[in-house]
């Protein structure tokens, strides 16, 4: 089976500058997936700034075996790069593909709702966790089960669907969700797994919707990991979190064969 955990990355824009935080959370993200979803590409989808400097750890982790990269065109617009992180669900050697934020930690609360999302069978997988996320299906808080999504999907490719819908093009807006929320969601629905901890109310009519995860740790990781993992952020989704604190955490009490690759890589190019 294979899953991929996706993400886009990019820097320069016409008229725009660039987001240098993003760069900044690659060391706590490469510690977190790999030891909270070992069994998950983790892909990044990045612009021509792979090539600066501000990327030699990127590559470095490329290198490494830790992160698939994905070459795509340069940045002309926020919402449509980030839907970069889409792709995969076009391709029909993936079973799933879940899309994050590169500033967004992964953690163990966000990795149980992955798992019950699997087990529902169901097509669509959504996450509210905030009681600002009041759309129906979040940019980065979106998950795809290949084979069922493609047999309904109104796009035969991504850039079909990208080029489909007015708003991609403006500097911001969140139009990259009201494409997901409006012709997604209506394509797919009941067919849905939500996790809904705030934002919405539980909708009984989905194929499956959570108001909590499972109690207690992941298998094979410690209680101690994951439950401080689980206090980087306020709530899932949230932008930004304690970088240094992250590294800490997953190098002390996670997997030391996963600490012990990064630390090397890194080393090697200090």
């Amino acid at each position: 089976m294979k899953k991929i955990a996706s993400y886009a990355l990019f820097g320069h824009h016409v008229t725009h500058g660039t987001r240098q935080f993003y760069w900044d959370h690659i060391p706590a993200l490469v510690r977190a997936h790999h030891n909270l979803y070992p069994d998950w590409e983790l892909r990044v989808h990045v612009d021509s700034t792979y090539h600066e400097d501000r990327s030699r750890l990127l590559r470095a982790f490329e290198a490494e075996g830790l992160v698939n990269i994905v070459h795509c065109g340069e940045n002309t617009a926020c919402c449509r790069s980030m839907l970069w992180r889409m792709q995969p669900a076009w391709d029909t050697t993936v079973d799933y593909v879940v899309c994050r934020d590169m500033d967004s930690a992964p953690c163990p609360k966000d990795a149980k709702t992955i798992k019950q999302w699997i087990e529902s069978g169901a097509t669509l997988h959504t996450v509210n966790d905030n009681h600002q996320h009041t759309v129906v299906m979040m940019g980065g808080m979106v998950g795809f089960k290949v084979k069922p999504f493609l047999e309904k999907c109104p796009w035969k490719t991504w850039e079909e669907m990208v080029n489909s819908f007015n708003g991609l093009e403006l500097p911001s807006g969140g139009h990259d969700q009201i494409l997901m929320s409006g012709k997604l969601w209506s394509t797919y629905y009941p067919d849905v797994c939500a996790h809904r901890f705030a934002g919405l109310p539980a909708d009984k009519t989905l194929r499956a919707c959570y108001t909590s995860v499972p109690e207690g740790p992941l298998e094979g990781l410690s209680e101690q990991m994951c439950r401080e993992a689980d206090t980087l952020m306020p709530y899932l989704g949230a932008s930004s979190y304690e970088v240094p604190r992250a590294c800490h955490i997953f190098d002390t009490y996670g997997k030391p064969e996963i600490r012990d690759r990064v630390v090397k890589t890194e080393k090697s190019i200090a």
